[in-house]
């Protein structure tokens, strides 16, 4: 028995449409059976005003046909699926390292669809690196037969909104959007708490670009939208070593734990020795194209040596033939996570610092 489930706003919680009866919650909570004719206008009329998205179908398309600058490469055997998914049939399996095009996204970007073997489907982002400009690619892909999707992020106008066709710039405006006006938010360019970025929507059934600061949503509603500061070099650099920091405030939050433990006399396992810090993701390269980092490149590998020597001081404890450390010992072992805690510290205030002139996003 085929069965439709949709996400309804307002008053209706959701509806069931079955041959033969229709099962509705109403809004008082109670369920309702009635004859589904009663509810074919109301269906229709939601379908027409909410997004519409589509099931992949059998067409064999030739790749070359299809016009995209958007690359992904695969970095694990990755299961090609139908839809965009884990409930859609698996129509192959594309091996690690294959680079194919990528003609749709998902509004939040978590599937590309893809052409791979001269069919398309869609493939999980997650395990992919991809070139060119993703979020200029459509939302919900091409080529589909009809099924239903729920908003992503759905967001209304607080004022009347200018909006711009590819960035937020004078020579790009096309219009204002009235205030109240309903949008879905599918893409974002960096992010701050103060709403002082800019948001890509789909508004009558096209992309456009307004400032974040103009929908009624909180900064924190933004941030499961993709990204498109990755694009820009300089903010990568931002994104990559505060990813790096946090990483390593972990590691030495974990090394320092086990000090901290052994410094109160307990007794600490020599099977859980954390591992190494690996060298931070940003390269030398990154940073002399860009010498203002090179301040936090330097704060960042000192806390790093400083997480590692503490690590390496509690495996030379445990390879002792003796099982106990002296307060010497444990002693030497907290300067060096205090000297790490003190390094990061200041590697991001500079980065924060180097964060807010970012030329694209930041207040420059």
């Amino acid at each position: 028995m085929k069965r439709l489930a949709l996400l309804l706003q307002n008053n209706w919680a959701f509806v069931y449409i079955t041959v033969g009866e229709c099962l509705c919650a109403l809004p008082n909570g109670r369920p309702h059976r009635v004859r589904p004719y009663k509810f074919i206008v109301p269906l229709i009329i939601y379908l027409l005003t909410h997004s519409i998205v589509f099931a992949q179908d059998d067409t064999v398309i030739d790749p070359t046909t299809i016009e995209t600058d958007v690359y992904a490469t695969t970095q694990f055997d990755l299961n090609f699926r139908e839809g965009p998914g884990l409930n859609w049939e698996i129509l192959d399996i594309i091996p690690g390292g294959e680079t194919i095009p990528v003609i749709g996204r998902t509004a939040s970007t978590a599937w590309m669809q893809v052409v791979y073997d001269g069919q398309l489907g869609w493939i999980s982002t997650q395990f992919t690196v991809w070139s060119g400009d993703i979020i200029a690619v459509p939302v919900d892909g091409q080529y589909f037969e009809e099924y239903v999707r729920r908003v992503w992020i759905d967001a209304e106008t607080v004022r009347e909104t200018p909006y711009y066709q590819t960035w937020v710039d004078p020579s790009m405006l096309v219009g204002t959007i009235p205030a109240g006006t309903a949008v879905e938010v599918v893409g974002r360019l960096g992010y701050r708490n103060d709403l002082d970025f800019n948001v890509q929507i789909t508004y009558n059934g096209e992309f456009y670009w307004i400032g974040a600061w103009n929908l009624n949503l909180r900064a924190y509603q933004y941030r499961t939208v993709l990204d498109n500061s990755y694009r820009n070099a300089y903010s990568r650099l931002v994104s990559e070593f505060s990813g790096d920091i946090s990483e390593g405030r972990n590691r030495n939050s974990s090394i320092e734990n086990i000090w901290t433990r052994l410094q109160a006399g307990a007794v600490v396992s020599c099977s859980s020795i954390p591992s190494l810090l690996s060298q931070r993701t940003v390269s030398d390269s990154d940073i002399n194209a860009y010498p203002e980092f090179a301040s936090v490149g330097i704060a960042f590998d000192t806390a790093i040596g400083h997480v590692n020597t503490a690590i390496s001081l509690f495996e030379d404890a445990c390879n002792r033939s003796e099982t106990f450390i002296t307060q010497q010992d444990v002693r030497l072992a907290l300067d060096e996570v205090d000297a790490a805690r003190q390094n990061f510290n200041v590697a991001s205030s500079l980065l924060a610092s180097l964060g807010r002139r970012d030329p694209l996003l930041g207040d420059l």
